[in-house]
């Protein structure tokens, strides 16, 4: 079934499970939408997850030290790494980049570090303010940002965790097919619906994230959408450090009963606050931190396994544009 460009995924869809989302505490059902066959999150009329600030507090793009201990400076050094890597696969070690979805700009500024003409596109303002005022970056902000860019301006695109966000994700990339040169690269990366671990966690998968992922891509999804919308893959992994072995274990306390996404609070420098008045108890902080080195073991041997056997808990790829 074809992924159509304005589908609003409010035909008659099939019903999946629930999930609750650890910020707002809302309710949201995972469907397959009938029209278009994409996996998404139910989302009533008045529910925009683009904007509302219940499902997007201040706090959820954090500060430059968005992690406390080490974690912070060892995700620095991995982000720094991606955009030296991701910059390779362009015609040229450097160019024009496009980062859609640069949130506060920190990956989109190890590019201009690198050389790159860095331009950034971002729907939240004050996101897009840091990136700006802070980093001295060329952002643009809105949902409509896209449509004041040049045709073929671009050496590399970037759609890194952002696709699943949006509620038009085929326009994006349609765009995207429009913005790119026609020796560009599109690097493109979302969460993998049809991995072994999301098929497992289900409502407890970390990746989930309602209601702020709200199309859940599997491979088949993916690549229908991308076929359609003009681009041709060039290269394909299953690996993304910073997030896979973080995935697995948060989705494994989250199985085991603790707080949704417990660990991951606790870790963050500006500490999403969970939803409802009580506060989390001690006991529930010490499990999550005891149980972290047995799920922390148990990552070593299975993300190795799961990227050996195409079930990596994301879907990285490297994109031509087609021929006209």
């Amino acid at each position: 079934m074809k992924n159509n460009l304005d589908c609003d995924h409010k035909g008659a869809n099939t019903f999946l499970f629930s999930a609750t989302d650890y910020i707002s505490g809302k309710n949201f059902p995972i469907q397959k939408c009938g029209a278009c066959g994409l996996t998404v999150t139910g989302l009533s009329d008045e529910e925009n997850p683009v904007f509302s600030t219940d499902f997007y507090p201040d706090d959820y793009y954090g500060e430059q030290n968005r992690y406390k201990f080490i974690l912070g400076k060892v995700l620095d050094i991995l982000v720094k790494r991606r955009a030296a890597l991701l910059g390779s696969h362009a015609s040229g070690n450097s160019g024009a980049v496009l980062d859609i979805g640069c949130g506060q700009g920190w990956f989109l500024k190890r590019f201009a570090d690198q050389g790159w003409n860095a331009v950034g596109v971002e729907v939240s303002p004050s996101a897009a303010f840091h990136a700006r005022e802070i980093l001295n970056l060329d952002v643009h902000v809105g949902q409509t940002a896209l449509e004041s860019l040049d045709d073929d301006s671009f050496d590399v695109v970037c759609l890194w965790h952002v696709l699943e966000h949006v509620t038009e994700p085929k326009k994006i990339l349609t765009d995207a097919a429009r913005l790119i040169k026609s020796s560009g690269r599109l690097l493109l990366s979302v969460p993998n619906f049809g991995s072994a671990e999301a098929r497992f966690g289900k409502a407890n998968w970390f990746h989930l994230d309602v209601p702020r992922h709200v199309v859940h891509f599997t491979e088949e999804s993916l690549f229908e959408m991308l076929e359609d919308t003009g681009w041709v893959l060039e290269k394909k992994s299953y690996f993304v450090p910073e997030y896979d072995f973080f995935s697995f274990i948060q989705t494994g306390q989250n199985l085991c009963g603790l707080e949704t996404n417990l660990l991951y609070r606790l870790l963050r420098s500006g500490e999403l606050k969970k939803h409802g008045k009580n506060k989390t108890s001690f006991w529930q902080k010490l499990l999550a931190v005891c149980s972290f080195p047995i799920f922390a073991l148990a990552s070593v041997i299975w993300v190795p396994i799961a990227i050996a056997t195409n079930q990596g808990s994301s879907v990285n790829l490297v994109l031509n544009r087609k021929p006209c």
